[in-house]
């Protein structure tokens, strides 16, 4: 997710300089931005150039992850430009991956309990409420900015708003021209639909994202949960061991529900091996002992204990992109953001 998020800085821009027509996008923020300032008048090119300094110092500064350097800088560029249209996205995307890291602690890097997960949850809350509101004042400063929306949709999703998040997926793909990645927004938004039991509507926009970036692990990874869900095990198979086989990406849920679906399927050979691979992904984490559990099945005939002997996969942020090559060597679905899904690069958020 972490890359998803780095990867977005490149749609941050301000009005052009040239007095001649502007194109559409640049009308709609230039008259934001006279609205906004009224009787005070519109800023000199001067602070818009020093805000603009100070803003491509916080990428800088994001891009190596020191997120408070980049939170200053930042700051300053509001304090010159308020209404810089780009600063508050910047903004949200540091609390995005301060969430995200929160969200690490909880469920993949340590499976907190009692006191520590409670103090682990409130800072994760505080982060995605904080970027949610960065993302809302972004995209009303400009509407078109479709990087903004997906953001905030990841933001929504963190915060279990599934309903809000799918809405600002939408208003994302109504603007590609400023988006970072269509098939992981279609992917996202695919997963709110599941998260609101719509399962219909979330095989259709994850059977687009895949169709639009083949081998895209994240969106066949929630396929085959649709599939799982619907008991279609065959195809739930297919999907849980084409994103299990790709090294780099490694998901973890999906390693615990390729099990599942075997189980399903009245198949237990292997199971431990396969709960070796899951839990060498992330040993600490609130689903490698569910590998564990299954993994003791292997070669027993089981038949369909999975559910009952692994309880549910999912975290509070289940289905977001964290790929962690930024961060350690495990991953979770979870962008996302990611993502945190979950965009400045995919933090591969998964919101």
């Amino acid at each position: 997710m972490l890359s998803n998020l780095l990867r977005s800085l490149r749609f941050f821009r301000l009005p052009a300089r040239s007095h001649a027509p502007a194109a559409a996008a640049g009308v709609l923020v230039i008259t934001i931005v006279v609205a906004a300032y009224g009787c005070a008048g519109t800023p000199g090119r001067d602070e818009i150039d020093r805000s603009q300094t100070r803003l491509e110092l916080a990428k800088d500064y994001l891009q190596r992850q020191q997120l408070e350097a980049a939170e200053n800088e930042a700051n300053r560029a509001l304090v010159i430009h308020p209404r810089n249209e780009e600063a508050h996205p910047l903004l949200g995307l540091i609390d995005l991956i301060r969430g995200w890291r929160a969200q690490r602690l909880l469920e993949v890097d340590g499976c907190l309990r009692g006191i520590d997960a409670e103090v682990q949850s409130a800072e994760k809350q505080r982060h995605l409420q904080a970027a949610e509101a960065h993302f809302a004042a972004a995209c009303q400063l400009a509407p078109e900015f479709g990087e903004a929306w997906a953001n905030r949709g990841t933001a929504a999703m963190l915060l279990a708003g599934h309903e809000e998040a799918a809405a600002h997926f939408r208003q994302a793909l109504a603007h590609p021209a400023r988006l970072t990645n269509v098939a992981l927004v279609r992917a996202n938004l695919g997963w709110a639909h599941f998260l609101n039991g719509d399962l219909v509507a979330a095989a259709k926009e994850l059977l687009e994202a895949t169709q639009m970036q083949p081998g895209m692990c994240v969106a066949s990874y929630r396929l085959g949960r649709v599939y799982f869900a619907r008991k279609e095990w065959e195809n739930a198979l297919r999907k849980f061991a084409e994103v299990a086989g790709q090294t780099a990406c490694p998901i973890q849920e999906a390693h615990l529900y390729l099990m599942k679906t075997q189980i399903e399927l009245g198949d237990t050979t292997g199971l431990d091996q396969a709960a070796s691979k899951c839990m060498a992904l992330a040993p600490e984490s609130c689903i490698a002992p569910q590998c564990s559990q299954l993994g003791s099945m292997s070669g027993s005939g089981a038949g369909s204990a999975a559910g009952s002997a692994a309880g549910s996969a999912e975290g509070s942020a289940a289905g977001f992109e964290l790929t962690s090559a930024p961060v350690s060597a495990a991953s979770s679905e979870s962008s996302g953001p990611t993502g945190m899904q979950p965009g400045i690069q995919p933090i591969e958020v998964v919101p």
